[in-house]
């Protein structure tokens, strides 16, 4: 019965597989919907991005809100990363990322404090943690800095432990 099945899926999966990769050469991306799909079964490899900076209060660490309508975690506070995406090279996570904190990002001010394999609501991914230490006056028009102390209630679990288990030593 299941060699049935998979005889009488093949075809259906080889158009569905050829028009995506071929939507995937057009725009550079994959749906959404089929992100979210083989996110659940193959393991991801994400680049996260904790930003600090030093202020006459203590460490703070910017967080950014996520969308109400977030497929996992609704108006959650996390930090910025992205997964690594077929057919990204060189700094292309590290573009993506300038264009979700609002400023550029020099990869040569990042240092790499923490990898960790885990699973959350998407699936399973491998996360590497990168820390950059802003200056005072930065401005990032989308996040907000918090006392690395006071984060959020409302952040995205693995963020927060994340931030304590980094962060508040």
């Amino acid at each position: 019965m299941t060699e049935l099945f998979l005889q009488l899926m093949r075809p259906f999966a080889m158009v569905t597989f050829g028009l995506l990769r071929r939507f995937q050469r057009r725009t550079g991306i994959l749906p959404t919907w089929y992100f979210f799909a083989i996110a659940k079964f193959i393991p991801m490899t994400a680049y996260e991005l904790l930003i600090t900076r030093q202020c006459s209060s203590g460490r703070e660490v910017l967080l950014f809100r996520r969308p109400d309508d977030d497929r996992y975690w609704p108006g959650m506070w996390h930090y910025p990363g992205t997964v690594v995406r077929t057919g990204d090279r060189g700094d292309d996570v590290w573009r993506r990322l300038s264009i979700e904190v609002g400023v550029p990002i020099k990869t040569s001010e990042l240092r790499l404090i923490r990898t960790r394999i885990g699973i959350n609501e998407r699936g399973s991914s491998v996360f590497l943690i990168h820390h950059l230490e802003s200056g005072d006056t930065a401005n990032f028009p989308e996040g907000r800095f918090f006392p690395v102390t006071a984060i959020p209630q409302n952040t995205v679990a693995e963020c927060a432990r994340t931030i304590a288990e980094c962060l508040s030593r």
